[in-house]
């Protein structure tokens, strides 16, 4: 009652205050990744006017709604091409112009390695229609000059992109494009289990392929995709969205309510 409003209204303050100071200070900081699966948001990108992007696919498994998958995606500018492909793909925003220029109705990968077990690759992997958004849409993507200063070396090899970084409490779920091999430079794309496949693979599941994009919500719907073993998972909704201040502070705020017991359920 009485109390919890008051806790409340105390934990609103706090953190809007908190975010606004470390504003003001130039402070670079993040959403307490601990309370969700989501990943950081540094205040700063949202202040100097280059939003942090979502993109994010509603997943069908064996004909029942499984849940929504939601990624943060990387700094576009260390792939820019790349980048804005998948955006467009994901955004739907060129089906005026060519209805094949997106995912929606796409199937992902099936056989026994993409289902949890000993032949498990850690990873699913959909090729989408083939048709880019950005240039030609038969033609193959390629950003040389940009790969060369966003390259990581990893045991075994390299891959682009966003570097990738363990964090507390986060599942390590990335989106990756490959570069390298069978379908690069297309609309091909991989959801990767980094954080939560075994020790000798880890980063090495990044070999020759682009971090676009780190999960921020939809663990449990890796995990029904994972376990199901009648048939391939499907989306039949994807979409496309930035993240405003106002965005940042309310989730913030709703994190730490419900790390203090208050569920509160967002509107619109």
């Amino acid at each position: 009652g009485r109390d919890i409003g008051m806790k409340a209204a105390f934990v609103n303050l706090f953190v809007v205050f908190y975010y606004f100071i470390s504003a003001a200070a130039f402070i670079p900081i993040s959403r307490p990744s601990m309370l969700t699966n989501r990943s950081p948001i540094r205040y700063s990108e949202i202040r100097d006017g280059t939003k942090p992007k979502r993109v994010y696919f509603d997943i069908e498994v064996d004909k029942t709604p499984a849940g929504r998958l939601t990624f943060l995606l990387a700094d576009e500018t260390l792939l820019p091409l790349h980048s804005e492909n998948l955006k467009q793909l994901c955004s739907g925003e060129r089906r005026s112009i060519d209805p094949l220029c997106d995912y929606e109705g796409c199937s992902f990968e099936f056989s026994r390695q993409y289902v949890e077990g000993p032949q498990y690759r850690w990873a699913h992997i959909l090729k989408g229609r083939g048709r880019n958004a950005v240039g030609r849409p038969t033609d193959t993507i390629k950003d040389v000059e940009r790969q060369r200063v966003c390259t990581h070396k990893v045991y075994g090899g390299v891959y682009y992109g966003e570097k990738y970084e363990e964090i507390a409490d986060d599942p390590g779920v990335v989106l990756t494009v490959p570069l390298e091999g069978p379908g690069r430079g297309s609309t091909r794309f991989a959801i990767v289990r980094v954080g939560e496949s075994p020790q000798e693979w880890q980063q090495r599941l990044l070999h020759n392929s682009a971090v676009l994009g780190r999960l921020e919500s939809g663990l449990e719907t890796i995990h029904a995709m994972a376990r199901q073993s009648v048939a391939a998972p499907w989306w039949f909704n994807q979409g496309f969205s930035e993240l405003s201040l106002n965005n940042a502070i309310e989730m913030a705020i709703l994190d730490i309510l419900r790390a203090c017991g208050i569920h509160v359920v967002p509107t619109g």
